[in-house]
């Protein structure tokens, strides 16, 4: 996820892309759990994007990375419990 463009839009948009894309393949783990997969891949990409989302904290601000922290870590959190 290097940046071309010195431009805080353009890291941005590489920001929400990432995320985007993040989501995505959770979906799509989330999906396979159905045909009996694990749910470890969504717990991974969960992770990512909490990673990814503490990269952003000082754009978005405090309380809104705190919250969005909260939200995936209690999704991960709810996960574990199946994948046992």
């Amino acid at each position: 996820m290097s940046s071309n463009s010195s431009h805080p839009e353009a890291v941005g948009d590489q920001i929400r892309s990432h995320a985007r894309k993040l989501l995505g393949a959770a979906t799509a783990d989330m999906r396979a759990t159905e045909a009996g997969h694990s749910v470890h891949g969504v717990r991974r990409h969960l992770k990512r994007l909490r990673s990814l989302l503490r990269l952003a904290a000082p754009a978005i601000g405090q309380d809104a990375y705190d919250t969005a922290d909260k939200h995936l870590k209690t999704a991960a959190d709810l996960l574990a419990e199946v994948d046992l």
